[in-house]
């Protein structure tokens, strides 16, 4: 399995990347810019998308709207505290992993954006 992870907070991304390897995924592309995640979901499509809001040129959720515009990918937005109705908004089957997260709760939103995308993708078919 292969994840995608927009971050620009190199330890951060270390730990997430950490993370995922430790959930069984075998790849795991690290990019902390909104163009750099586009063309790497062109180059290998990823089955899971981690992303940060605030990057370094662009928004992770930008990122993640474009990549996600014709596909459903589960998705775990890694942010500060935020309200959950307006991710919603954006991204119906997306997990949220408030900052700062440990294993258990990081793990939690990799299963909750699994379980949901799985939902809204049945739904759409």
């Amino acid at each position: 399995m292969h994840a995608l992870v927009i971050e620009d907070e190199p330890m951060i991304a270390m730990l997430v990347e950490d993370y995922l390897t430790d959930l069984g995924y075998a790849t795991v592309t690290v990019v902390s810019r909104e163009q750099e995640a586009i063309a790497a979901a062109v180059e290998m499509c990823p089955d899971i998308i981690v992303a940060d809001e605030h990057i370094l040129e662009g928004s992770g959720i930008a990122a993640v709207q474009e990549i996600c515009a014709d596909q459903v990918i589960p998705t775990i937005y890694s942010m500060g505290l935020v309200d959950a109705n307006d991710i919603d908004e954006l991204l119906p089957y997306a997990a949220v992993a408030s900052k700062p997260y440990t294993f258990a709760v990081f793990q939690r939103a990799v299963q909750d954006a699994t379980m949901k995308a799985r939902a809204f993708a049945d739904r759409t078919t």
